[in-house]
């Protein structure tokens, strides 16, 4: 997802590869959440350009939720690998149902205490 931040025109992506077919997901996760489209939404899409405009603090915001998500998606292939993913996504099920920008870590505290921290 390509970006232009609207208070000093600087150019920024996001993204965020599906682990399964390996595209970026992003547009998907943020549109999921309401962040596209025009007016009053965090990201405006600029046809002749391809971008998105947002504001540094929303970029800054999403950039975190996405890297956080990463992180989990990491964690939880992981996990799957040696415990079965039913087990992992029993427990993922059960702890996502918080904010957006909390979900990454709420869920990874569940996974290391359900199957032991990485440390």
């Amino acid at each position: 997802m390509n970006i232009v931040i609207v208070e000093t025109g600087a150019k920024e992506t996001l993204e965020l590869i599906d682990r399964n077919n390996g595209t970026n997901c992003v547009v998907d996760v943020i549109g999921n959440y309401d962040g596209l489209g025009s007016g009053d939404y965090q990201f405006a899409y600029d046809e002749e350009t391809g971008t998105y405009a947002c504001t540094q603090e929303t970029y800054d915001w999403w950039a975190k939720v996405i890297a956080d998500q990463a992180g989990l998606a990491d964690r939880i292939a992981e996990l799957s690998g040696e415990h079965g993913k039913e087990a992992v996504s029993d427990v993922v099920n059960s702890a996502s149902d918080v904010d957006l920008e909390d979900q990454a870590a709420a869920v990874i505290a569940a996974l290391d205490e359900a199957f032991g921290s990485r440390i």
